[in-house]
């Protein structure tokens, strides 16, 4: 077989600023229930929803081609056309209605740790004005930590303080995407963000690029979002070594076994604990990028056999999602559900069991 050495790096910092893994846990709304079919469906995604009962949309190309047209194909959708910045998904959200001025929509998650107090963050996200939007806003679009999950019964302005928020006029340029970013230092154990318009300032109209395609379209100040980040900054003055853990040697046409994947109980939500494998892994495939990757879900035999086969299915495609948010081509990975028909240790013990529960991936050229 034809072997590909990876080489275990170790890299040594001297008094450089460096950013540690990112807290947020789908940075890019890859990982889904479901693609999305009309607007207001932010709840389809597993790690992101809306704090009030105002309706934040959720656009993807994740069958493109059957969604043509449609209002929430990320490509060309209500509000104007915009390819993701990364992966094949993205959110968008009203900042401004002109028939409802205080109207505003949120996008809220939980961070994979806790913040841990006096140490400072990175905070960071890409936005682009929808093509149709008749206003833009001046003001800024900020971010709000908090220790606990926040819901309003309200469509309107939260009256809540963003630690960090963007600074100046907002880049609104709708030919593609705009870093904004900041600093924050955590007062401790904060673990949700809130991202959203929190002030009043009026907008001010704007010309649009493009001819009003939508009804309402021109009528509103919208943006969509992508790769959402929180990065603890690291002070490195004194000597450290940051080792990425990737396989020393792997085989084409082999399968491996992604040991330290975990999900929810019969689910198929990745669990935090998980992503620092899987991180190590997109790390792998995106230094051989001319890789194709085939995911395989197995179960242990609880329960029935349909059932198995369906969350095999299912925990495999999380992990393919999961690949995808982090830059891996969906043209290069494949997925399938084995259910419990492939077992590699008897399921007559809880411990045969957890190994039969397992994803694992065979790599091709």
């Amino acid at each position: 077989m034809k072997k590909i050495v990876a080489v275990l790096f170790v890299f040594q910092l001297f008094g450089a600023e460096t950013f540690s893994q990112n807290l947020v846990p789908d940075s890019s709304f890859e990982i889904k229930a479901n693609c999305p079919y009309t607007l207001s469906e932010i709840h389809k995604l597993k790690y992101w929803w809306s704090p009030t009962s105002s309706t934040p949309d959720y656009f993807c190309n994740c069958e493109k081609g059957k969604w043509k047209n449609s209002v929430v194909e990320a490509s060309d959708n209500f509000i104007g056309h915009q390819e993701p910045r990364t992966g094949l998904c993205y959110a968008g959200f009203i900042v401004y209605q002109a028939s409802a001025k205080d109207y505003r929509e949120y996008i809220q998650t939980k961070l994979i740790y806790p913040l841990e107090k006096g140490e400072k963050y990175n905070i960071s996200f890409y936005l682009s004005i929808g093509d149709y939007c008749k206003y833009q806003i001046d003001s800024t679009i900020g971010v709000y930590f908090s220790k606990d999950s926040i819901f309003y019964n309200t469509k309107y302005k939260l009256n809540l303080k963003p630690q960090v928020s963007s600074k100046g006029v907002l880049e609104n340029n709708s030919k593609g995407w705009f870093l904004v970013s900041g600093i924050y230092e955590a007062k401790g154990g904060e673990q949700f963000i809130i991202i959203g318009r929190f002030n009043t300032i009026k907008p001010k109209i704007r010309k649009s690029e493009k001819p009003t395609q939508t009804q309402h379209g021109e009528k509103l100040a919208y943006y969509y979002i992508d790769d959402v980040s929180v990065c603890e900054i690291k002070n490195a003055e004194e000597k450290k070594e940051i080792i990425i853990p990737v396989v020393k040697e792997l085989e084409v046409n082999k399968t491996y076994v992604l040991k330290n994947l975990n999900f929810e109980t019969k689910s198929s939500v990745i669990l935090p604990s998980s992503f620092a494998e899987l991180d190590a892994t997109v790390s792998f495939f995106k230094k051989n990028d001319s890789l194709k990757i085939e995911l395989r879900g197995h179960t242990d035999n609880t329960g029935d056999e349909k059932s198995n086969q369906q969350l095999s299915e299912e925990r495999a495609k999380a992990v393919a999602d999961y690949f995808i948010s982090k830059g891996i081509e969906a043209k290069r990975i494949s997925y399938k559900g084995y259910g419990s028909s492939k077992p590699v240790a008897p399921n007559d013990t809880e411990e045969g069991k957890a190994k039969n529960r397992r994803v694992e991936f065979l790599i091709s050229n």
